[in-house]
C-alpha cells in the first residue's frame, strides 16, 4: 500500500513565494517562473532546461548534474566528482546553458559529495533560505542500508534537517556570489534554515480529503481515495488558498510534489520498480504537466531519482 507520512517539513519552502521567485519542485528540479523554464536532472547524467508551456527542451548540459539555485538569470548546479573532500559547482545561463564558471570548494576530507545517495552515504545540499540566495547549506552522514525501494513517502520527504545533533552528521555553509560566479567556504552572517512548515495542512476546512500544500504554498491539493476492488485510486481537487476549485484530476497515488503556474499543474510522478527474473528494474520519476482546464497531459519528461534504487550488499 502506498502511504504518506502525516507531517513532513520541506526544506527551502517559503510561506509566501513572490510571483517571479524560483520554486524548487523537488530536489534537483527548479521552476524559474520569470522565464517559464524548468531546470531538471536528466535520468542518467546532466541537466536539462524545459519550456514549461510546450515541454520542449531548450538546452541540455553534461557538465552539471544537480540544479541547486536560480538567481539573476543564472543557475548554480552541483557537478559529480568522485573524490572525497571536494565539491564542484557550475554557474550557467538559464536562457541558453552557457557556462559562466566552474568552482571547486574544499570540504572536510572524509565528506563524499555525491549528487545522489549511495548505499552507505547521504550528502544533502540546498540553498539556505535565510541567506536570500547567498549561501548553500550542506550535511553529510553515513547511513544504515535499507532494503525497501523508494515510494511516495520518499517523494514528499525532501526535508533536510541540517541542524541535527545526530552523532556522526557533519554540516557546513558555502557562500555563493552570482555577480562574480564564485563560491567560498568562509560564509558569513550564518543563519540556519528552519523547518517550520508541514506539507500536509488542513487549509480549507470546508473541503473533504487530506490536504497538501504546493511547493510555493499558494495552492492546495485535496486528495480523496476512490473505492476500487483492484487497486488504489484517488481524486485530486486543486484549489487556491482561498478555496477556489481550479480542477479535479484522477490519480494513481494520494500525493505528489506539485506547483501551479498559469493554467498548468507541474508535479512529480513517483518512480516505480519491480523484480523480474530476480532482477530489479525501475522506471524513472516523471516530471508531468497537466492542463487544469481540460485535465489533459501536456507533456512529460523523465528525471533522475535522488534516492538509491539498486542492489544492496550481500
Amino acid at each position: 500500500m502506498k502511504k504518506i507520512m502525516t507531517l513532513l517539513s520541506i526544506f527551502g519552502m517559503s510561506t509566501a513565494a513572490n510571483a517571479d521567485e524560483p520554486v524548487e519542485l523537488r530536489t534537483g528540479i527548479i521552476l524559474d517562473q520569470s522565464s517559464q523554464t524548468v531546470v531538471a536532472m536528466l535520468p542518467e547524467k546532466g541537466i536539462t532546461a524545459i519550456d514549461v508551456t510546450s515541454g520542449e527542451t531548450k538546452w541540455s548540459s553534461a557538465i552539471a548534474d544537480k540544479p541547486l539555485v536560480i538567481k539573476n538569470g543564472q543557475i548554480l548546479s552541483q557537478q559529480q566528482v568522485n573524490k572525497k573532500g571536494l565539491l564542484a559547482l557550475v554557474y550557467q545561463s538559464v536562457s541558453n546553458g552557457s557556462v559562466t564558471n566552474t568552482v571547486e570548494v574544499n570540504l572536510p576530507r572524509d565528506v563524499m559529495a555525491n549528487v545522489v545517495n549511495t548505499t552507505g552515504t547521504d550528502f544533502k545540499i540546498a540553498m539556505n533560505q535565510a541567506s536570500q540566495g547567498n549561501q548553500l547549506e550542506w550535511s553529510f552522514r553515513g547511513k544504515k542500508v535499507r532494503g525497501a525501494a523508494p515510494d511516495v513517502d520518499e517523494l514528499i520527504n525532501q526535508g533536510v534537517n541540517l541542524s541535527s545533533s545526530e552523532p556522526g552528521i557533519k554540516t557546513g555553509f558555502i557562500g555563493i556570489d552570482f555577480n562574480n560566479a564564485a563560491a567560498t567556504t568562509s560564509a558569513t552572517n550564518i543563519t540556519r534554515n528552519k523547518n517550520s512548515r508541514a506539507i500536509e495542512q488542513r487549509v480549507l476546512p470546508q473541503i473533504t480529503g487530506r490536504q497538501f500544500l504546493s511547493q510555493d504554498g499558494k495552492h492546495v491539493l485535496a486528495s480523496v481515495r476512490v473505492p476500487s476492488d483492484r487497486e488504489m485510486k484517488y481524486n485530486w481537487g486543486i484549489y487556491t488558498r482561498s478555496g477556489e476549485l481550479l480542477s479535479s484530476l484522477p490519480a494513481d497515488y494520494s500525493y505528489a510534489p506539485f506547483v501551479v503556474t498559469g493554467n498548468l499543474m507541474l508535479f512529480i510522478a513517483p518512480e516505480t520498480g519491480r523484480v523480474v527474473d530476480n532482477k530489479l528494474t525501475n522506471n524513472a520519476p516523471m516530471l508531468t504537466a497537466i492542463n487544469l482546464q481540460n485535465q489533459q497531459k501536456v507533456w512529460q519528461n523523465a528525471v533522475r531519482s535522488t534516492k538509491y534504487f539498486g542492489q544492496l550488499p550481500q
